[in-house]
């Protein structure tokens, strides 16, 4: 378990800047999207909402992973953009 000062306690999942000039923002118990165009931010609100299902279907929960942790977890489930 990785020390108090190293672990996740939030998601901040940013998209790029809207063509259409709106603020996009939504927030839940554990993570931010910011930015992005409609359909990006929906996408990354999706992504959050699955994440934190998933540790929660495994008994998990953010906390529990430093911000290295997830990282190689996200690795491990997300395909490479760069084999597509």
């Amino acid at each position: 378990m990785p020390s108090p000062s190293k672990r996740v306690v939030r998601i901040l999942a940013l998209g790029s800047a809207p063509q259409d000039d709106q603020i996009r923002v939504t927030t839940g118990n554990q993570y931010s999207c910011w930015l992005g165009d409609d359909s990006q931010h929906q996408a990354l609100h999706r992504f959050c909402e699955e994440l934190l299902g998933l540790l929660q279907s495994l008994d998990m929960r953010l906390e529990d992973f430093s911000p290295q942790e997830l990282t190689e977890l996200l690795e491990a489930l997300l395909p490479d953009p760069a084999a597509q």
